[in-house]
């Protein structure tokens, strides 16, 4: 029976190219979208999932109530961890861990002559990391790896960059010139799904030699930079644990835990709640790509089950010849169910080669990466399963149940082409189909509306053609290095700041008049040759900038004048006692446009240097129309001259403010892709019911050109009956997208507007492209012959 049930399936398919090639395209489209999209959501709700006892694994987080707000504590001090694991005997063990961000001079003592100071991925753990976290050790013993001061694990790929096809075990690398350090394991690289990435492990206790030494040096429980792990004897004891930290926050005098309110987050959770030790994990995003990836399933099956449903009037009466031959309900709907399996097997096995071909373009697009291992986990599979099940079930379910309810006696006698029940159904679905399309294309023009808005706004600040170089304090003579760069013909000014523009900002609590109000101050340290390099502009100029130059003479910005009340002038007006204005700039956006501008007061000396910094970002603006690329590497020389350490690297501040909008460049390229494919699934859909329509109506069609009707009445007719749910679509599609918008614009403080003529001219588009899908098939329907029309009858 089920063979009889494929080879008629196998029958219809063939004998209907255009309807199967469009019905399992259009399907398979949709499926390899899908299988896409569910592959990073696995990927993400499975990171830290292959420790052994990840259930058992908390981060310590916490909150802290300051300047009005609520931060998140992602570190703690070194301390904090043996504290609460000596405190509370429900910890079994603790993890801490300092990453060292940025990058290392790392060379090997066979070959001094070799610096690898692009080296990054540099942790400093406790000595139980690997018998803590399932990192499986290729080469060396996981319980005595770290148990030395001077010892480091690599993982695979490390040892096969710095040691090639050599055995690395007892072999040295030099850290940063200083530490000699021994190689006592190769660790399996972490997978794509784990939130702590590495190349080098070495262990914590070596942290006081290293330039990172004051991590270590205080005592204090409370704020530090050290992300701790806890692994309790049971997830019961979660509330005890966390007391208990609470109760030892609470006791600490050195008020680094003032207003700190500690949790434990379970390990497993912690990418999705934007884990800084692993990128992050948007759960925001996770949901919109789920439901966008929903929309596309349903856009496939819809037009699948519209199709199916529209070929149902052509295949009533072999419904009709088999019940009256005995065939039973439930057989038939069985045979339509063979069939719509047999095409979305077909879809999927072609979706998921679309899938493998193309899904490297969309994990390059978000930014990530997943193993391709990843793809056989049970977890990858059994959802695959389930999609091709569910797609089986939906697609089959509509038409087997309208095919298989037809009465022999209606069809036969050939009334069925009466009912008009099946058409309203279609049209139903096109307006469905055509409402989500047209919502996803009007969202996509909005988020590309607003990046370029983002992008080409006026900030206040002249970013055009200045570059940023960090110095670390491996260059020592910072003085002459910017004098030297500042001598190049191409460079036409040179400033310096304590960091580079679009970075994040330093925030400090200052007093105002006002009792009990604090204003969250965010501050830079700049020389005199920052503000007319950067382009800022003056509301209260000083007389000299030498006299601001004992760091005492803050330069506030409006909104920081506000906060403070000063009515009248501000200049010369004390800030928190011991300080007094010494000019106020207008605003600027110094962060992302997303947030409103913050109070921020510049302290001004000679260089950064004076203020006992240990690092500076020197800013370089080039002359125009210089040749970007030889200054840059003139500009690599000099500093390569001054500091033999640490890599020279730069960013232009165009490109760092443009960073601050990736994920918003990322995702209007996806909402693009995605509107695209919803577009050209309709599409498909709208050409075949036309195509099938003007069958259906060739009769009428022939009759109406005898009688006199000419092409372009016959056109416009077969236009208008499917330009009527494209019409309704509109109606619908442009209020429900014009809600999704105004909701997502609100969270940036910058934002474009919602104009109409957007709406309209993307309603247009959409418009004109259904009625250049059905033009072609309406104008090849009232060319045809009326007598080959009329032949038959």
């Amino acid at each position: 029976m089920i063979l009889n049930y494929l080879r008629t399936a196998y029958r219809n398919l063939f004998r209907n190219r255009l309807y199967s090639i469009i019905n399992i395209g259009g399907l398979a489209l949709g499926l390899a979208v899908c299988m896409t999209i569910l592959l990073y959501v696995v990927h993400e709700h499975a990171y830290d999932r292959f420790h052994h006892d990840a259930q058992r694994i908390f981060l310590v987080r916490g909150t802290m109530n300051s300047y009005g707000s609520q931060s998140e504590i992602y570190a703690l001090n070194h301390v904090d961890g043996p504290m609460i694991a000596q405190a509370n005997p429900q910890v079994e063990s603790y993890v801490r861990l300092f990453p060292v961000y940025g990058t290392i001079d790392l060379s090997l003592p066979a070959q001094p002559e070799t610096h690898y100071r692009e080296t990054r991925n540099f942790l400093f753990a406790d000595s139980n990391f690997f018998r803590f976290f399932s990192f499986p050790l290729i080469r060396g013993n996981p319980s005595t790896a770290l148990s030395g001061p001077n010892q480091v694990v690599l993982t695979a790929s490390a040892a096969q960059k710095y040691f090639g096809k050599q055995d690395p075990l007892g072999r040295s690398v030099l850290y940063k010139g200083r530490l000699l350090l021994e190689v006592t394991g190769v660790c399996a690289d972490p997978p794509s799904n784990s939130s702590l990435s590495f190349s080098f492990v070495a262990p914590l206790s070596l942290l006081p030699r290293t330039d990172d030494s004051l991590q270590v040096k205080y005592n204090w429980f409370g704020l530090g930079n050290c992300p701790t792990f806890l692994k309790l004897r049971d997830t019961s004891a979660i509330r005890s644990v966390t007391a208990t930290a609470n109760r030892l926050a609470a006791m600490d005098k050195s008020g680094m835990s003032a207003g700190l309110d500690l949790k434990l987050r379970p390990f497993t959770g912690n990418h999705l709640s934007a884990n800084p030790l692993g990128g992050f994990g948007s759960p925001r995003y996770l949901n919109l790509f789920t439901f966008v990836a929903g929309l596309i399933l349903l856009l496939a099956l819809i037009n699948y089950m519209s199709l199916a449903s529209a070929r149902a009037v052509t295949r009533a009466r072999e419904v009709g010849v088999r019940k009256t031959m005995g065939a039973g309900r439930k057989s038939i709907a069985a045979q339509f169910y063979t069939e719509s399996a047999l095409s979305a097997v077909l879809a999927f096995f072609i979706g998921a080669m679309l899938f493998l071909t193309f899904r490297h373009l969309f994990f390059q697009l978000i930014g990530l990466k997943i193993d391709t291992t990843f793809l056989t986990t049970p977890a990858v599979l059994v959802s695959y399963f389930g999609l091709l099940l569910t797609t089986i079930l939906v697609a089959g379910s509509y038409p087997s149940l309208v095919l298989s309810a037809y009465k022999p006696v209606v069809v036969l006698y050939g009334r069925l082409s009466r009912r008009r029940g099946g058409a309203t159904v279609r049209k139903g679905f096109t307006v469905l189909q055509f409402s989500i399309s047209i919502a996803l294309v009007i969202c996509t023009v909005f988020i590309q509306k607003q990046l370029r808005y983002m992008q080409q706004a006026d900030t206040g600040v002249d970013r055009k053609d200045v570059v940023t170089v960090p110095c670390e304090n491996t260059l020592k003579q910072y003085q002459a290095f910017k004098n030297e760069i500042a001598a190049l013909p191409s460079v036409q000014a040179t400033a310096t700041a304590n960091h580079g523009f679009y970075k994040g900002i330093s925030i400090n609590s200052v007093k105002t008049r006002t009792p009990g109000h604090d204003v969250g101050l965010a501050y830079m340290f700049v020389d005199t040759g920052f503000i007319p390099l950067m382009g800022l502009q003056w509301k209260e100029k000083p007389a000299s900038m030498t006299s601001l130059m004992d760091g005492r003479h803050p330069i506030l910005n409006e909104v920081a004048v506000n906060e403070f009340g000063f009515s009248g002038q501000a200049t010369g007006q004390i800030v928190n006692d011991n300080y007094r204005v010494g000019g106020v700039l207008k605003d600027f956006n110094y962060l992302s446009l997303a947030k409103q501008i913050l109070p921020l007061a510049l302290y001004v000396g000679l260089d950064t240097p004076a203020f006992g910094l240990q690092r500076n970002v020197l800013f370089v603006r080039l002359r125009p129309h210089s040749d970007i690329a030889a200054v840059l590497r003139k500009i690599a020389q000099v500093y390569g001259s001054f500091d033999k350490i640490t890599a020279f690297s730069y960013e232009f501040v165009d490109d760092a403010y443009d960073s601050q909008y990736k994920t918003e460049d990322r995702l209007a390229g996806l909402m693009g892709i995605f509107s695209t494919i919803t577009v050209i699934i309709a599409c498909l859909g709208l050409f075949a019911l036309a195509t099938f329509s003007a069958r259906q109506r060739i009769k009428e069609i022939g009759i109406r050109k005898v009688l006199g009707a000419s092409l372009q009445d016959i056109a416009g007719s077969l236009c208008f009956d499917f330009l009527k749910p494209v019409g309704m679509s509109l109606l619908l599609a442009v209020p429900v997208s014009a809600w999704v918008m105004h909701d997502w614009l609100n969270k940036y403080a910058y934002r474009t507007a919602l104009s109409w003529p957007t709406f309209a001219a993307a309603s247009a588009a959409m418009g004109i492209l259904a009625l250049a899908t059905v033009f072609f098939i309406s104008v090849k329907a009232g060319r045809a012959n009326p007598a080959d029309s009329l032949r038959s009858e």
